[in-house]
């Protein structure tokens, strides 16, 4: 069974701060490698906790550059629910 959680449930308001600054500054190729190694990697556990499974911090990572990329590519919107 699959749970679905929000960004804010598991990342802080610091933590998608991060993970901006890096699509902002990376090319694409390095984006997922290392917001893998800053943000989501410290996170697991969290993670991990929340959705009530193991997840792989390579696939999160994904998630949340894709997320950063399409609905805040232009830094406009903050993520809601941030803790």
């Amino acid at each position: 069974m699959t749970k679905r959680i929000a960004l804010g449930d598991v990342f802080t308001a610091d933590d998608l701060a991060k993970a901006r600054k890096i699509v902002r500054e990376a090319n694409d190729q390095d984006c997922v490698t290392r917001i893998a190694a800053e943000v989501v990697r410290p996170r697991m556990p969290e993670i991990d906790r929340v959705s009530g499974q193991t997840n792989d911090d390579r696939y999160m990572a994904y998630c949340l550059y894709a997320a950063i990329k399409d609905y805040l590519g232009d830094g406009a919107r903050p993520i809601v629910g941030a803790k």
